[in-house]
C-alpha cells in the first residue's frame, strides 16, 4: 500500500543519516591524507614521495568516485546499479588496502581507521539495499493496481457509452412511434371531420333533388 511505500521511504532516510556520516568521515580523511602527503613531499623532494601523493591522490578519488556511483543507485535503484555499487565498494576496499603498505607508516591509522570504516559503510550499504528493493516491489504493485484501477475505469466508461447509445436508440424509436400515433390520430380525426361534413351535404342534395322532381 501507499503506507506501506512512505514507512519504507522513512527508513531508507532514517538508514542513510549515518552512512553519510561514514561517508564524509572517510572522504575527510583521504583529504587530508593527501594535503599530508602532498606537504610531506614538497619538504623532501624525492621519487617514493611523489608516488606517495599519487596513492593517496588515487584514494581520495576513488571515495569519490564510489560515492557517485552510490548515489546514481540511490536515484535508480536498479538491478544493474546495485551491482555496480557493490563492485565499486570491493574494489575502494581492496585498494586501500593494498595503498596501506605504500603510504608512510605513520599514515597506518588514517588508512586502518578508513578501510574499517568503508567495511561499515558497506554493511550499511546493504541493509538500505534490501530497503531499496522493498521500496520498488511496493512501488512495482501499487503500479500495477493503477494499470487495473484504469483498465476497470476504461471498461465502465465503454460500458457507459454503449448504453448511452442503448437509451438513444431507444429514444428515438419511442419518438417515431409518438410521432406516428399522433399521425394516426390526425388521418382518423380528418376522416370524421370530413365524414361529418359530406354526409349532411349529401343528404341535402338528395333533398333538393326530390323537391325539384316534385
Amino acid at each position: 500500500s501507499f503506507d506501506q511505500l512512505v514507512g519504507i521511504n522513512q527508513k531508507i532516510d532514517d538508514a542513510l543519516k549515518p552512512i553519510i556520516k561514514v561517508s564524509d568521515e572517510v572522504s575527510a580523511t583521504f583529504e587530508n591524507l593527501l594535503q599530508k602527503t602532498i606537504d610531506d613531499t614538497l619538504r623532501a623532494p624525492d621519487e617514493t614521495g611523489i608516488k606517495q601523493v599519487k596513492i593517496a591522490g588515487d584514494l581520495r578519488n576513488g571515495m569519490t568516485n564510489f560515492r557517485l556511483v552510490f548515489r546514481r543507485y540511490l536515484s535508480v535503484p536498479s538491478a544493474d546499479n546495485r551491482q555496480a555499487t557493490y563492485t565499486s565498494a570491493d574494489a575502494l576496499i581492496a585498494q586501500v588496502a593494498a595503498a596501506r603498505s605504500q603510504l608512510p607508516v605513520e599514515a597506518n591509522i588514517a588508512v586502518d581507521t578508513a578501510l574499517n570504516a568503508l567495511k561499515q559503510y558497506k554493511m550499511l550499504m546493504s541493509s538500505i539495499s534490501e530497503m531499496l528493493q522493498q521500496a520498488d516491489q511496493v512501488r512495482g504493485n501499487l503500479q500495477q493496481q493503477s494499470i487495473a484501477t484504469a483498465a476497470v475505469a476504461d471498461d465502465l466508461a465503454a460500458q457507459q457509452i454503449v448504453s448511452a447509445k442503448k437509451e438513444q436508440n431507444t429514444a428515438v424509436v419511442q419518438l417515431l412511434s409518438v410521432a406516428l400515433v399522433v399521425l394516426l390520430i390526425g388521418i382518423f380525426a380528418a376522416l370524421l371531420i370530413t365524414r361529418q361534413i359530406t354526409i349532411p351535404l349529401n343528404d341535402t342534395v338528395i333533398a333538393a333533388r326530390r323537391i325539384a322532381d316534385g
